[in-house]
C-alpha cells in the first residue's frame, strides 16, 4: 500500500460527521454518521467493476440472556422470509436474478447481512437490504418454517464432528452456561421455547440506529452510498447502546469437554485462552500461530503431516473479542496417532517458550500475513469486511497499511514473550470428538503437559 493521509477531513455534505482516510489513488475510506447514529463507511474502488454492500448490527449471541439462547441466529433466518413489500422468493429474485449474490451470518458480538454485484445494482442492493434489515415480517407461519430448519442446522452441526468440535471448544474456554459458551445456534431445545414475542422484542431493541453500520465497497463513492442509504434508514429508530457494550468475560472453564462418539477419526483442539483485540501483543500472537500450524510450512504442518504423515489436517488459529481470545490448535487423526501427535506438540509449543524461532521462519511468516492481507484487501468484499469490522470492533477506520507495518515490527524476542505466556498450563483447555478411551488419554497429557511446561 502507498503512504497514507490520515488527516481527517469533514465534508460539507449536509450535517454529518465525517471522517475520510485515503489510502492510495486506488483506494480510500470514509465514515459518515446519520442523526440517529447508523454509521456508514465505504472503500471506494473505481478500478473495480462491482460493488459489495454489507449491513451490520452490533448484536450476536453473546448479548442473548439463558432464555434467549439461539434468538441472534434465528432473526438473523427471519429477515430472508419477506419483508411487507417483498417476499423470500422476491428477496432473493432481486439481488440473485440480475446478478448478484446475497448472504449473512451471525457471530458472538455481530451480524452481518451482506451482497454483492455488478456495480450499476448497487442502488438496487441497498433497496433490498434496508428492507430486510428494518421491515421483516416476522409471520408466525415463517418462524415455524425456520424453527425446523434451524433444527436441521444444528443436527447438521452435531453430525461433522469438526464443526460440533468449535461448540465444544467454547464451553471448555468459557463455560458452557456462559455467553461465550453457548453455540451461536441454539439448542433443540432452547430453539423451540422462542416464540413471536421474544424474537420480535429482540428484533426491536437490537436493530436500531445506534447499533447499526452500513458498509460498501467498489466502483461508488462514499457520496452515493449516504445518499442512498440516508433515504432509506433516516426513520430507523436510534434505540440505545446497551448492547454494543460488550457484557464482561466470565472465565468460568470447563478446561476438558470431550464427545465420545463411534468414528473413525479423534477430532481435537487445544487451546490457550489469549489476547484480546485491543491488547498490542495481538500482531505477535497471530505470527505465532502462522509459525505454528497456518500454512505448509509451519512447524506442526512439516513435522506432523509431511515428516511423520500421522495426520491430514492439522492448523492453528486466534479468534479475538473485545475483552479475550482464544488461541487453538486443531487436529483429526487416526486413535492410534493421537499419542504421537500430543508429543509433537508439548515437544513444539515447549520450544517456542524457550528459544527463539529461527530469522528466516520469522520473516516468512511476517511476508506471509502482510501478503495475504493485501491479496484480499483486491476484493470488495473484504474491503466491505474491512471497514465493517474496523467501525464495529475499534469505532474508526483502520489503515491496512498500519496493520501491516505492526506486524512488521514484531521480533524474534517478542513471539519467544508471548509464547512463554500464551502457553502456560494454567490457560490450556482441550476440546475432542472421538471414540471411547480419548477423554483418559488426553486428561493423562494434560497433566504432562502442565509438568513439563512448569
Amino acid at each position: 500500500m502507498n503512504k497514507s493521509s490520515l488527516t481527517p477531513q469533514i465534508s460539507a455534505q449536509q450535517s454529518y460527521k465525517t471522517q475520510r482516510l485515503i489510502i492510495s489513488s486506488d483506494v480510500s475510506y470514509e465514515v459518515s454518521e446519520l442523526p440517529n447514529g447508523v454509521r456508514i463507511a465505504t472503500a471506494e474502488m473505481p478500478h473495480m467493476t462491482s460493488a459489495s454492500l454489507g449491513f451490520w448490527a452490533a448484536v450476536g449471541s453473546r448479548h442473548e440472556s439463558t432464555a434467549e439462547h439461539g434468538v441472534a441466529h434465528f432473526v438473523e433466518h427471519l429477515l430472508f422470509k419477506g419483508t411487507a413489500s417483498r417476499s423470500a422468493n422476491v428477496i432473493a429474485r432481486e439481488i440473485e436474478g440480475v446478478g448478484g449474490s446475497l448472504d449473512a451470518y451471525t457471530s458472538e458480538d455481530h451480524t452481518c447481512y451482506y451482497t454483492r454485484g455488478p456495480a450499476e445494482l448497487f442502488e438496487s442492493m441497498t433497496d433490498v437490504l434496508a428492507d430486510m434489515y428494518q421491515h421483516p415480517s416476522l409471520k408466525p407461519a415463517d418462524i415455524e418454517n425456520e424453527r425446523s430448519v434451524i433444527k436441521e442446522e444444528i443436527a447438521m452441526v452435531y453430525d461433522q464432528p469438526s464443526q460440533y468440535l468449535d461448540d465444544l471448544l467454547s464451553a471448555a474456554a468459557w463455560g458452557a452456561g456462559k455467553p461465550l459458551g453457548r453455540s451461536i445456534t441454539g439448542t433443540t431445545e432452547s430453539i423451540s421455547g422462542i416464540g413471536q414475542a421474544e424474537l420480535r422484542h429482540f428484533f426491536q431493541r437490537a436493530y436500531v440506529g445506534s447499533q447499526t453500520i452500513v458498509t460498501a465497497a467498489g466502483n461508488i463513492t462514499h457520496a452515493q452510498t449516504l445518499k442512498f442509504v440516508a433515504a432509506r434508514m433516516e426513520n430507523l429508530p436510534a434505540g440505545t447502546v446497551s448492547l454494543s457494550k460488550k457484557p464482561q468475560l466470565q472465565n468460568s472453564a470447563a478446561a476438558l469437554c470431550v464427545a465420545t462418539r463411534e468414528c473413525e477419526q479423534i477430532h481435537f483442539s487445544i487451546a490457550f485462552h489469549a489476547f484480546d483485540r485491543h491488547d498490542d501483543r495481538r500482531y505477535a500472537q497471530k505470527l505465532l500461530s502462522i509459525l505454528l500450524g497456518e500454512n505448509m510450512s509451519s512447524l506442526l504442518f512439516q513435522k506432523l503431516r509431511e515428516q511423520e504423515a500421522v495426520c491430514y489436517s492439522i492448523q492453528s488459529d486466534v479468534m479475538t473479542f473485545e475483552d479475550a481470545g482464544l488461541f487453538h490448535i486443531y487436529c483429526a487423526l487416526d486413535p492410534e496417532n493421537l499419542g504421537r501427535a500430543l508429543e509433537v506438540i508439548t515437544h513444539t509449543l515447549h520450544r517456542l517458550r524457550q528459544e527463539l524461532p529461527e530469522p528466516h521462519s520469522l520473516e516468512e511468516g511476517k511476508a506471509y500475513a502482510v501478503g495475504q492481507s493485501r491479496i484480499a484487501l483486491e476484493s470488495t468484499s473484504a474491503q466491505m469486511t474491512w471497514v465493517g469490522e474496523a467501525i464495529m470492533d475499534y469505532g474508526k477506520l483502520l489503515d491496512p497499511a498500519k496493520s501491516q507495518q505492526q506486524l512488521e515490527a514484531v521480533s524474534r524476542e517478542d513471539i519467544r514473550q508471548v509464547a512463554t505466556e500464551l502457553f502456560a498450563p494454567e490457560r490450556l483447555v482441550i476440546a475432542a470428538v472421538g471414540p471411547k478411551g480419548v477423554e483418559s488419554t488426553l486428561t493423562k497429557w494434560q497433566a504432562e503437559y502442565g509438568e513439563v511446561n512448569k
